[in-house]
């Protein structure tokens, strides 16, 4: 397996690849160098990855279960200066943001996604396990004063979410597959597993809703 090293705080990304095997990657683990340099190590993996983006029934579903309400577009109003693209409104700190809108059109409630996935990823063992250097956890991720690094952040969202969150990097061609259970993934039915698909880069963070073949 060929191991891609120095995927450091923040990903640059943008769509232009379908879901292949040959370009899908999992974290393997995460090297403390200092509290300033952290290596976000992902590496390739053998397994039959598909294009099964959430729908709408999911959505509307997963966002009653978190307690939120799904709200249904405002049809035939008027178009005004007060309305923007998506795309282009959410920046690359937009990542609850984003989230909130695609699970509950309602980007309102994006404090709240915020507060619940920060919760998940101080209190998730999982990770922790994966971070490998409890110092650190407790220091970087556990104290209210940090902000943590965005890889640690979508994975929590994956385990608060219970979905697997897939995202497209650039600069490796390849896709970084988030879920929980990390790291036995060799007994999951990916083919009918429904997930979300993000993009990130230097100015926008947005799920992806198509791609090319």
């Amino acid at each position: 397996m060929f191991l891609m090293t120095n995927v450091i705080v923040f990903f640059l990304f943008s769509i232009k690849l379908i879901i292949s095997n040959n370009y899908v990657t999992i974290p393997s683990r995460c090297e403390i160098i200092n509290d300033e340099d952290v290596d976000f190590v992902i590496e390739y993996v053998d397994l039959p990855f598909y294009y099964t983006p959430v729908d709408k029934e999911w959505c509307r579903e997963k966002c009653k279960s978190l307690g939120f309400t799904y709200q249904e577009p405002i049809m035939n109003q008027k178009l005004t200066s007060n309305m923007f693209p998506v795309d282009v409104f959410f920046d690359n700190q937009g990542f609850f943001i984003v989230l909130s809108e695609l699970i509950c059109r309602d980007i309102k409630i994006n404090h709240n996604i915020h507060r619940n996935i920060i919760e998940n990823l101080i209190k998730n063992e999982n990770i922790k396990k994966f971070v490998n250097n409890d110092s650190w956890f407790e220091n970087n991720i556990t104290s209210v004063n940090k902000n943590p690094y965005i890889e640690m952040v979508i994975f929590a969202a994956a385990y608060y979410l219970d979905v697997c969150i897939y995202v497209f990097k650039k600069e490796y061609d390849a896709w970084i597959y988030f879920r929980k259970g990390w790291p036995n993934y060799n007994e999951i039915d990916m083919k009918n597993e429904k997930c979300i698909y993000l993009y990130m880069d230097e100015d926008h963070t947005n799920f992806m809703t198509n791609n090319y073949f």
